[in-house]
């Protein structure tokens, strides 16, 4: 039992640090879309979203996939979700969301 209890505590403070981790990187979106830094915004907040995406399945769950798909991530919430209606939205953004890279013209060669 005594272990049980340790996992959980230790859960909990990783689910907090990614968390954390999740809001400083959001902030740091914020600041690089206010200066212009558009790229690095969306890496920004992607990173911010990655985290935590992972601190909700740690929650929830125990573990998260080690992964850096947001899109997995989502599908892995979607499969634990209750509410139709957030599966519904879950879904939705799954559709939407499509990394890109981006390609910077002066640097194509061809």
């Amino acid at each position: 039992m005594e272990e049980h209890s340790q996992d959980v505590s230790i859960h909990k403070e990783e689910v907090e640090l990614l968390k954390r981790r999740a809001y400083e990187f959001l902030e740091e979106a914020r600041m690089a879309m206010r200066r212009g830094f558009h790229d690095g915004a969306c890496f920004l907040a992607e990173q911010a979203a990655q985290l935590f995406l992972k601190a909700v399945l740690l929650e929830a769950v125990g573990d998260y996939p080690r992964t850096h798909s947001v899109r997995r991530l989502l599908g892995e919430i979607q499969q634990i979700m209750e509410s139709q209606e957030l599966k519904e939205f879950v879904r939705a953004i799954k559709r939407d969301f499509q990394p890109s890279k981006m390609r910077i013209s002066w640097l194509d060669t061809s």
